[in-house]
């Protein structure tokens, strides 16, 4: 099936961001409109969540920079070159981001966002081969996107959208999880003044004998997610030096920018018995008996330490590390007996529901990564996919709900 292509440009408004900087805010205790740069979200992801906000008084100066809701932002310069993220909402972004938004009556919103996603690898062919590619307005407006007519184009996004909507759903539902972690975590050390060493109830870089001759999972940093989160994707490599870990253990990116970026999480991918790699750069926490599971991601993860951390971090600037001799002599207030034993029973059975959140994540993903070219080649019917999507028990929303 020979599918005809239209230009990008022809179908969509496209806009650059820019970084108007005396109206911008952190966005925790502040109102005003998501503020999007590349470090705000990852491939193939739901923009929520930024770091800063746009405050209002700058909506009437800047208000061609606008990106409407359902708009697809893509990351246009250096290696980040075709990161693909959808809002829902209104958002700006930074000067770094081309936005997409489908023109009425010509393309659908979210059938852009797969279509610029199954041609990531076009992106980079127009933005040549230079060591830090760039791909302006004009260039972008080139993009070729399957010209399906809008029915078709409805009912794709429609198959897709319900496995990354529910993907996006388990993702919520874990970060609320976490917070109410830590929220215990907090409630637990009010039970107590008395502080101890966090080597005297945290392994910190315990020594883990490997296989031998035999590939094992490794978790590169790029791959580490950030506040604690499990990690979605890792290769399959032969032994070799840097970190080693096991199901149950807590990874911390412990060089700069990484520390500071919040590179954090919990690992819970590997099988039974099975040891994981690491980079040399991580920092492996792993409870001793009687600690709960939680406890080294909620230490890991608090303001004390990690403020604490980085103003004690060694080495050359742009290059600095924290310690692991630092981890293990941090003060840290420890709960009573009675506080630490109800913490770990509340807080075991969440991070079960993480693990089975994040395995169900994986094959949604899977699911999507297969089907997404599939439909975009036209090798595959919308039926065809859509029968896959409804068997594995995801509920495909009424056609074109919300978009446009």
């Amino acid at each position: 099936m020979s599918l005809p292509f239209v230009e990008i440009a022809r179908i969509a408004d496209i806009r650059t961001g820019s970084t108007p900087t005396q109206f911008l805010r952190p966005a925790d205790g502040n109102e005003g409109i998501p503020f999007v740069t590349p470090s705000d979200f990852a491939h193939k992801d739901q923009i929520f969540d930024t770091e800063r906000v746009v405050s209002s008084p700058a909506l009437t100066s800047l208000k061609g920079r606008l990106v409407p809701a359902n708009s697809t932002c893509v990351t246009c310069i250096g290696s980040t070159l075709g990161k693909t993220g959808f809002v829902k909402n209104q958002v700006m972004t930074n000067q770094q981001i081309n936005s997409v938004t489908a023109v009425p009556g010509k393309a659908q919103s979210r059938y852009l966002y797969y279509a610029i996603l199954n041609g990531s690898a076009q992106l980079k062919d127009i933005a040549g081969g230079s060591a830090s590619p760039i791909l302006n307005k004009s260039d972008f407006g080139r993009f070729l996107v399957p010209d399906f007519d809008l029915q078709t184009q409805h009912k794709i996004a429609d198959v897709l959208g319900a496995l990354d909507d529910k993907i996006a759903a388990n993702q919520r539902v874990m970060q609320l999880g976490l917070d109410f972690i830590k929220v215990l975590w907090q409630k637990a050390q009010c039970s107590s003044s008395t502080e101890i060493l966090v080597g005297d109830v945290i392994d910190v870089n315990p020594r883990t004998p490997l296989p031998a001759g035999v590939g094992l999972p490794f978790l590169d940093m790029k791959n580490l997610p950030e506040d604690g989160h499990l990690p979605s994707r890792w290769e399959v490599k032969e032994p070799r030096s840097g970190s080693k870990f096991i199901n149950g253990d807590t990874l911390l990116g412990r060089i700069t920018p990484c520390f500071e970026n919040g590179k954090l999480g919990y690992v819970d991918f590997l099988k039974e018995g099975e040891v994981g790699l690491g980079s040399t750069e991580f920092i492996v926490f792993r409870p001793k008996e009687g600690t709960p599971r939680a406890v080294p991601l909620c230490f890991a993860s608090s303001e004390v330490f990690r403020s604490e951390a980085q103003l004690n971090m060694v080495g050359t600037s742009g290059r600095q590390r924290v310690t692991a001799e630092f981890v293990k002599q941090f003060p840290v207030r420890w709960p009573s007996a009675e506080a630490i034993h109800e913490f770990g029973n509340l807080t075991s059975p969440l991070l079960e529901k993480f693990s089975a959140l994040s395995k169900e994540y994986q094959t949604l993903a899977r699911t999507r990564d297969e089907l997404l070219p599939l439909l975009m080649n036209g090798k595959i019917t919308v039926a065809e996919a859509n029968e896959e999507v409804l068997a594995m028990g995801v509920e495909k929303h009424a056609e074109g709900a919300g978009d446009v």
